[in-house]
């Protein structure tokens, strides 16, 4: 609305006018909705949100494999990044509760 009382030439006031109007109609429409937003507009049903993120092509820098090592150790730990997608059956427990022993020990 501001826009609209600052534009010098009738046309661009009218215009803007009418896009206010739109606006002010649409709010009016959401207002009187009883569930927001409507459920066929939810991130869930939309197809785009299934779709799988490609791998990374770029190799990290040294600064960038420095910076993940220093921030995966916690309370005396580390838990150093993986280097490759671990196989489903690594977490199963075959033995006991704790059985998993991560390979790379």
């Amino acid at each position: 609305m501001k826009a609209m009382r600052a534009a010098k030439t009738a046309a661009d006031k009218a215009r803007l006018k009418e896009r206010c109007m739109e606006a002010m109609d649409r709010a009016e429409l959401i207002k009187a909705m009883k569930q927001w937003p409507p459920l066929d507009f939810r991130v869930e049903s939309c197809p785009s949100s299934k779709k799988l993120v490609p791998p990374a092509t770029k190799e990290p820098t040294t600064q960038e494999k420095l910076t993940l090592l220093e921030n995966s150790r916690l309370h005396g730990l580390e838990f150093p990044p993986w280097k490759y997608d671990p196989m489903d059956d690594e977490f199963s427990a075959t033995t006991g509760l704790y059985s998993y022993v991560p390979p790379h020990l």
